[in-house]
């Protein structure tokens, strides 16, 4: 299965790998982290190329956006598997499940997310409201809860709120498990 994992990663045959994983299920194959990190890693192919064409919905669930995307409830389901199982996560998957939790940059996502906030201003007018978004709101809640219980398992390093001053050395971090830090 691992072979047939890792070629389906280097053609991009997302599809493919997720109909092998559930064929696992069944054939009670145990995951290992060769695997894991295929899939999750063809998560994050394919969730990069539904960003660049538009096609990342966001829909907002009790005001809270909430992205609703094959690829990234598969990253998601793929993770939560592997960690039932018992396998740490590696620094590479953890960034590529919470790379497929990103928000589009998209304006209207923007205005939608001002309103739902119960904010109402027109934004030229109000550059502070803009201000109060960035940084904020680029990673769909879920990063944060997942962030937590890597953290949580020794898969990153442990950041407590309870100190008046938060420092997280991000230098070693991949890129989205940073971006969610800071």
């Amino acid at each position: 299965y691992s072979v047939l994992f890792v070629a389906c990663e280097r053609n991009a045959e997302a599809q493919l790998g997720l109909d092998l994983f559930e064929q696992l299920k069944i054939d009670s194959i145990d995951l290992n982290p060769t695997i894991v990190g295929c899939l999750t890693g063809l998560c994050l192919q394919m969730f990069d190329n539904d960003l660049s064409l538009g096609n990342i919905v966001v829909t907002f669930n009790l005001g809270k956006p909430q992205i609703e995307n094959k690829w990234t409830s598969s990253a998601i389901k793929v993770y939560r598997e592997a960690i039932s199982t018992g396998l740490l996560p590696s620094s590479d998957v953890l960034s590529q499940v919470l790379g497929c939790l990103r928000f589009p940059h998209d304006n209207t996502l923007t205005n939608t997310f001002i309103e739902n906030m119960g904010i109402s201003c027109d934004i030229p007018h109000h550059p502070n409201v803009n201000s109060l978004l960035e940084g904020f709101g680029e990673y769909d809640i879920r990063a944060f809860s997942i962030l937590e219980e890597a953290a949580s398992l020794g898969a990153v390093e442990s950041i407590s709120m309870k100190d008046t001053r938060i420092l997280v050395d991000a230098r070693k971090s991949k890129i989205y498990t940073a971006e969610v830090f800071c």
